[in-house]
């Protein structure tokens, strides 16, 4: 009955043969700017006869759902580098679940993606790319690179099941239109649905169109044949980027203002303002694939299309099992934050550890399969103790317990998931009061056990999707291999609270001792972290004697004494520490800006890693958030130069910088002799001093440097003069010299010159020179072989 109509409808509107317009939603690239409106023309006949205007001739009551197989295609370079990553490929088909299933209508992907190698292809995006690799059975997209500047399109509106997509938005931020609404638009004409200002702007190769009117009274039969979409005169992408208000006028036939829809799919405006479809728009939809035939071949049966849930392991992560795109860093989930309260915000905050105090961690679960799950699926969430070593289930159940007899971790919460359709995600959150610190200082002495945090883990459990890897030692594995299982170890270092780090646990996973590697390197973008801030780490005693005996083993890494390191590069290490059996020991991790080094980048990202020694993967690890703090900077002075007799008694003063602050001097050799603004010392040797000013506030820091030298080695006195009698005594300061004399010689007679050694462990000297002749003398201090002073006197 409905082709009958259909084919009525088709006689009385079309011709036998009529052209279609392009279903090409052009985006052009920065260099074409001034041609953003364009079409490229399908073949101007189409043998589809089902091209109905009127929404009188579908079923309104189809609420149907339908599913349809896609196929995605990825056309590179021809020796196979270049085009749209794996990730962005799932982005798009996240993207088309998404808009399409307030609609009733899914997708089915395999998760298989067909590569195109073919320079040709790559760099020349053509309606040519449709006759490659097509199917009959499924709609096939193809995805060009950003290389190219055409954007979207279809083989034709309501004509065929192909389309492509490529390119760049012309405008900052230059997106990619591939992981764009874009690609729902496409979609959209394969599904029957033109242009919103289809008829009233003069596309051309319409199918005799007319203008819609603002007041609707001819939606049906002109403009996009949608009775619930506002008539658009063509909005031309004069879109505000931030309202997504049209930034044009114009009017109808009948004089109204038009008042165009800016955030539909199938209308040009900017895709950051794309949103939705309109009920009547999702109604066509239903019901083209319910006529179309290259639709219904496309079909499958929804009962077979199963729901697949999902927390990410990264912004990266896609659901794939093994996940392939997170890399090793699996624990450190973008879809689980804390919140220190129920405000609903999106970044994660070390949770508050007071008695009776609710943090809220939040979990978001997505629906990444074509099947809408039962809404009986739990959500479990976790907390351990934050460190390196985890495993399930005993680290995150209350099975494992620590030397003191407090246990690792625990359950925080479940709750039951509620139905998600396909592309539907949902975010739930868990009351939760911390574990009192205090029940850990016996495992973090000489530590604050504040600033020991927890790693929390979010589990899915289900029994449509039960897990694929269950062996919980190895936890990276387990992690990876489950996309239902999200793991997170952040530690957040604000250093407005006055953080400046965080400890962890390291240790043995195994049931046996063994041999293992902590690594500490920079984020892939914050490696110059190093010109800003000083990492050193905190070893417990314990840890302290096993790397000890490990022969010190590592690289990147400065000992400074009292267990602390200072990390100097990139990739430090602890090499060869060996664990006894399920040992735990810990370490704090600090970051102090330098105030002479500050950049206006305010977040780093920082990593602990602990490998296996033997087989080199990644067991576990901690991710340290640093969030550094704006403030007015300070800069260190520890006062000008000294000058000094050896053993003379000095004061070293460092200009303080007006707020609670450390002081510590430092020998030339790196020692810690002093804390304090003033330092007194008795000059033993000249050497340089560095002064290291620390706020209390933040951890900022910066040094200054000071001299204390030797005055130049001197007579300082020689009495009496002129010389009456035959005893001459003289006073002398020798400050540095491995030996010293003084030589005595007459202006008069030049043959009369006579040394006397000096004992440099005293500082005077008595000469008897009464056998000397009247007359002018010279005594000279010579040390080391060289003159360092001379004086004059008389003899009588």
């Amino acid at each position: 009955m409905l082709n009958n109509l259909l084919k009525k409808i088709s006689k009385e509107y079309f011709r036998k043969e009529v052209l279609l317009i392009v279903a090409g939603f052009l985006i052009f690239s920065a260099e074409v700017q001034s041609q953003r409106i364009g079409f490229c023309q399908t073949p101007p006949q189409s043998t589809n006869y089902l091209q109905y205007k009127s929404s009188a001739a579908f079923d309104k009551d189809n609420t149907n759902h339908y599913c349809l197989r896609i196929y995605f295609h990825v056309i590179r370079r021809s020796n196979g580098t270049g085009g749209q990553s794996v990730q962005a490929v799932h982005r798009a088909y996240q993207i088309l679940k998404q808009d399409y299933h307030p609609h009733n209508i899914s997708f089915y992907w395999d998760n298989q993606i067909d590569y195109i190698n073919s320079d040709t292809y790559y760099s020349s995006p053509s309606a040519s790319i449709f006759n490659v690799n097509k199917h009959n059975d499924g709609i096939d997209i193809y995805l060009f690179g950003e290389n190219v500047a055409n954007g979207g399109l279809a083989n034709g509106v309501g004509n065929s099941g192909e389309f492509y997509v490529g390119g760049n938005f012309w405008n900052t931020p230059y997106y990619s239109l591939v992981t764009s609404h874009v690609i729902s638009h496409e979609m959209g004409h394969v599904l029957f649905l033109w242009h919103t200002h289809h008829g009233t702007y003069p596309e051309g190769g319409n199918d005799n169109p007319c203008k819609e009117l603002v007041n609707g009274s001819n939606s049906t039969v002109c403009g996009d044949y949608v009775e619930d979409t506002p008539a658009d005169p063509h909005l031309q992408f004069n879109v505000n980027p931030n309202s997504c208000a049209w930034q044009s006028s114009g009017t109808d036939a009948n004089g109204h203002s038009y008042n165009p829809d800016t955030k539909n799919i199938m209308s040009y405006t900017i895709p950051s303002c794309m949103s939705y479809f309109s009920e009547k728009q999702g109604e066509r939809m239903r019901n083209s694939i319910d006529a179309l035939p290259y639709l219904q071949n496309a079909l499958i049966n929804c009962s077979n299309c199963t729901m697949d849930l999902m927390v990410k392991d990264s912004p990266e992560d896609v659901g794939l099992q093994p996940n392939t795109q997170t890399g090793e860093v699996l624990w450190n989930s973008s879809d689980i934050w804390v919140r220190n309260s129920q405000d609903g915000g999106l970044t994660n905050q070390n949770p508050i550890s007071a008695p009776f105090y609710r943090n809220y961690v939040y979990v978001k679960v997505q629906n990444i399969g074509c099947g809408e799950s039962n809404g009986t699926e739990k959500l479990n969430v976790y907390w351990a103790k934050a460190g390196t070593n985890l495993w399930w289930p005993e680290s995150w159940t209350g099975g494992d317990l620590f030397p003191n007899g407090a246990i690792r971790g625990d359950m925080i919460g479940t709750m039951t998931i509620p139905k998600l359709r396909p592309g539907e995600e949902f975010t739930i959150n868990f009351p939760w009061t911390a574990p009192n610190p205090n029940d850990y200082l016996d495992i973090t002495p000489q530590m604050d056990a504040d600033r020991w945090h927890f790693c929390l883990l979010a589990r899915i459990e289900s029994t449509d999707d039960p897990m694929i890897h269950t062996n919980g030692a190895d936890f990276g594995n387990y992690v990876g291999y489950n996309n239902n299982v999200a793991w997170k170890n952040v530690s957040v270092i604000d250093t407005w609270d006055g953080y400046t780090g965080a400890i962890i646990a390291v240790g043995n996973v195994y049931k046996m001792a063994h041999p293992f590697k902590l690594e500490f390197k920079a984020g892939e973008e914050d490696r110059d972290i190093f010109k800003e801030a000083e990492i050193t780490i905190r070893l417990s005693d314990k840890l302290f004697d096993i790397w000890k005996q490990s022969g010190k083993g590592g690289e990147g890494i400065r000992e400074m004494g009292d267990n602390t390191l200072m990390v100097v590069g990139d990739n430090a290490s602890l090499d060869n520490l060996k664990f006894a059996e399920d040992e735990v020991v810990t370490l704090d991790l600090h970051f102090n800006f330098l105030t002479q080094g500050i950049t206006d980048k305010e977040t780093f990202e920082y990593h602990v890693v602990q490998r296996d020694a033997e087989s080199g993967i990644a067991i576990g690890g901690e991710v340290y958030e640093v969030n550094k703090k704006k403030r007015d900077l300070f800069f260190a002075d520890a006062g000008n130069n000294i000058c000094a007799d050896k053993n003379e008694t000095v004061v070293l003063k460092a200009v303080q910088i007006g707020e609670p602050a450390v002081y510590n001097w430092y020998d030339q050799g790196g020692n810690l002799i002093h804390e304090g603004a003033d330092f007194t010392t008795s000059v033993s040797i000249a050497q340089r001093y560095k002064l290291e000013v620390i706020a209390l506030a933040d951890g900022y820091k910066d040094y200054a440097e000071v001299d204390v030298q030797f005055k130049p080695n001197q007579i300082k006195k020689v009495f009496p003069n002129p010389l009456t009698s035959g005893q001459l005594s003289m006073e002398y300061e020798i400050n540095e010299a491995n030996n010293a004399y003084v030589s005595i010689t007459n202006y008069q007679y030049p043959s009369i010159s006579n040394n006397y050694i000096l004992d440099l462990a005293t500082n005077s000297l008595s000469l008897n020179l009464q056998n000397y002749p009247a007359g002018v003398y010279v005594i000279t201090l010579i040390c080391n072989g060289k003159v360092s002073d001379s004086k004059t006197f008389i003899k009588q």
